[in-house]
C-alpha cells in the first residue's frame, strides 16, 4: 500500500501529465491550422505520449492500492503567434513536468518508498530526454531563423524529431 502523502503527489503528477497532454493537443491543432503538418504530427504524438505517462501512473497507484483522483486539466491560455512560441511552450511545459517529477522522487526518497523510487526512475530518464529534445529543437530553430523558407525548414526539422 502506498503512503497517503505519496498518493496525493502521484495524483498531482497525474494531473500534470494530463495537462501536458492537453497542452500538446492545443499546440498540434495550432500547427495543423497554420500549415505546419509535420509539427502537428509531432505534437499529436507528444500528446499521446503524455497521456500514456498519465495512464502509467494511474495503473501504478491502482496496483499499490491507492486512490486515483482524476481532475480536469487547468485551462492555461497560451499566446501562440508563431512556431517559435510553440517550441517555447513545449520546452517550458517539459521543465514544469520535470520539476514535478523531481518533487515526487524527493518525497518517495523521504518516505523510504523504494518501490515508488524504482518506478519513478523511468520518469526521471524520460524527462531528461524530453528536455534535451525541446532545448535542441529551439536551438536548431534559432539557427534556421525566421526569414525565407524558415517555416518549411522548421516543419521538416520536426518531422525528423517525430521519428525519434
Amino acid at each position: 500500500m502506498i503512503a497517503e502523502s505519496l498518493e496525493k503527489l502521484f495524483n498531482e503528477q497525474i494531473l500534470i501529465e494530463n495537462t501536458a497532454s492537453t497542452e500538446y493537443l492545443k499546440l498540434a491543432i495550432w500547427c495543423a491550422s497554420n500549415g505546419f503538418d509535420n509539427a502537428a504530427k509531432f505534437f499529436f504524438k507528444q500528446s499521446e505520449e503524455e497521456r500514456g505517462h498519465m495512464l502509467k501512473l494511474v495503473h501504478y497507484l491502482i496496483e499499490r492500492e491507492g486512490k486515483v483522483v482524476i481532475e480536469l486539466p487547468k485551462n492555461r491560455e497560451q499566446k501562440i503567434e508563431g512556431i517559435f512560441d510553440v517550441l517555447q511552450a513545449f520546452y517550458h511545459n517539459e521543465l514544469n513536468v520535470t520539476k514535478s517529477v523531481n518533487a515526487l522522487v524527493s518525497a518517495a526518497t523521504a518516505s523510504g518508498d523504494y518501490n515508488a523510487l524504482q518506478f519513478l526512475q523511468w520518469y526521471v530518464q524520460e524527462q531528461h530526454e524530453e528536455e534535451t529534445q525541446a532545448r535542441s529543437l529551439i536551438e536548431k530553430a534559432k539557427l534556421i531563423g525566421n526569414e525565407g523558407p524558415y517555416k518549411y525548414l522548421i516543419d521538416q526539422m520536426l518531422a525528423d524529431a517525430e521519428g525519434k
